[in-house]
């Protein structure tokens, strides 16, 4: 078993993601003017044989905010968007869409942020391009196409009263999301020691399940 250290990355990495073209994104928030932002060590190679010689890096800026995490979203014909999740003082989402060279991530434009919640800690995106996060004690629903933030509160069916009960209150520290095929959205909620399970939130379930079903948490 090999491995390969690569140093030099500017403020501290968090969080990390491969892209479909293969180039490696390095999420780092930083109080340091200049290194909050995300770095993407480049493909030099191609997606069925990537290459990382050099090594080569483009620097995304992301200022007044911490970078915390990031997910990709599909704009098709080999374009996409990386949603960065930033943690305050601006918290919400930072779109960054890269401008590609065959493989190779070679430079892009940094949007503005849509702000959501508080600190959003983690996103995930659903085959329609919704984003999903949590804020650290909430759960973020944001919709690029209207710029539209949509706080999360599931309910579920009481068996002691009969009766939909819907979670209103800030759960204890969300630290991650991830969503499932069936359009289910997941977190982890430690100072709980539980996982939540959010039925037909995503695509492909939603908007098609009946927004009645309190037979199964929501």
């Amino acid at each position: 078993m090999n491995e390969s250290l690569i140093t030099g990355l500017e403020g501290a990495a968090t969080a990390i993601a491969v892209d479909a073209h293969q180039n490696i994104w390095a999420v780092a928030g930083s109080s340091v003017a200049g290194e909050n932002g995300v770095q993407v060590l480049q493909n030099t190679g191609t997606v069925a044989s990537p290459s990382y010689s050099g090594p080569n890096f483009v620097f995304f800026g992301i200022p007044d905010s911490f970078a915390s995490g990031i997910a990709f979203k599909d704009n098709g014909a080999g374009s996409y968007t990386a949603y960065v999740s930033t943690a305050g003082p601006s918290s919400g989402f930072t779109p960054i869409n890269p401008t590609l060279t065959g493989d190779t991530v070679t430079g892009g434009t940094v949007g503005s942020i849509s702000t959501a919640g508080n600190a959003v800690v983690a996103d995930r995106v659903d085959g329609s391009g919704t984003v999903f996060a949590a804020d650290g004690s909430q759960l973020v629903k944001y919709i690029p196409a209207t710029s539209t933030t949509v706080i999360l509160n599931p309910c579920h069916y009481a068996t002691t009263t009969g009766n939909a009960t819907c979670n209103t209150a800030p759960y204890t520290g969300i630290s991650s999301v991830a969503l499932d095929s069936t359009g289910s959205m997941w977190a982890t909620i430690p100072g709980s020691s539980a996982m939540l399970q959010v039925i037909g939130v995503a695509a492909p379930t939603w908007p098609l399940l009946p927004l009645g079903n309190f037979t199964q948490p929501q």
